[in-house]
């Protein structure tokens, strides 16, 4: 019978123990094995398609902030602009010097003498759309002197809205005294102030974007109490 020499024995040994821990690192690298080049190409088309539509959604969220931020200040800005010119209209009156009450009555701007601040003089107030095209302004000349004259020296002006887009539409309709609403016939340009009993005022403005241009308007109107039954015929 045939027997290995310790020697060789002890060779056989040290090599399958020396051998052990690379089959062990071989057989853990099959089971952990990393990513393939399909499987990275795929993940990171995943990534982007994601972060295109994150992308997106954020964009579209601030849009929507945008619009809405400028929804609030355009009607904003309407509401309090005919808030405050609404009384002003109604208490036109004569001016400190007999100057009729309604001095001009176009189409986008309207004249006319009102004691805007309650303390007996009737400055002459001037709504307007300004050359922009954009701007509705308001003018004053408060007067003063002795005796009392409106000088332009002393005017003052300032914006009361932005954004306007009136396009061909006006801004300003007059109706006279027969007048019972909008749905009454207008008088014709150039418009008679000795006829005007009502103003009817419209803001069209963008609340939009030069993108998405979004048109609101808003509307009222005002009767001159102090014309109200007067007939074309007298004289203040």
């Amino acid at each position: 019978m045939h027997h290995q020499s310790p020697n060789k024995t002890t060779k056989k040994l040290f090599h399958i123990r020396r051998l052990a821990p690379i089959r062990e690192l071989v057989f853990k690298l099959r089971q952990q094995r990393g990513f393939t080049l399909v499987e990275i190409l795929v993940a990171m088309s995943i990534t982007v398609v994601v972060a295109i539509l994150i992308t997106q959604f954020i964009g579209s969220i601030t849009e929507f902030n945008q619009r809405f931020n400028r929804t609030l200040v355009g009607q904003e800005q309407a509401s309090q602009t005919l808030q405050i010119m609404i009384p002003e209209i109604r208490s036109a009156a004569q001016s400190n010097v007999g100057n009729y009450p309604i001095e001009e009555a176009a189409t986008s701007s309207f004249t006319f003498y009102s004691d805007i601040d309650k303390d007996g003089l009737y400055e002459r107030v001037r709504y307007y759309l300004d050359s922009d095209g954009e701007t509705f302004s308001k003018s004053i000349i408060k007067p003063s002197g002795e005796p009392l004259t409106y000088s332009s020296s002393s005017e003052i002006t300032r914006p009361m809205m932005t954004g306007i887009q009136m396009g061909t539409s006006s801004i300003f309709t007059y109706y006279d005294m027969h007048s019972t609403g909008t749905q009454s016939v207008a008088l014709p340009a150039p418009v008679d102030v000795l006829e005007v009993k009502t103003v009817n005022i419209r803001l069209i403005f963008d609340e939009g974007s030069t993108e998405r241009p979004v048109i609101k308007s808003v509307e009222n109107q005002a009767t001159v109490r102090n014309l109200r039954f007067k007939d074309t015929n007298e004289q203040i």
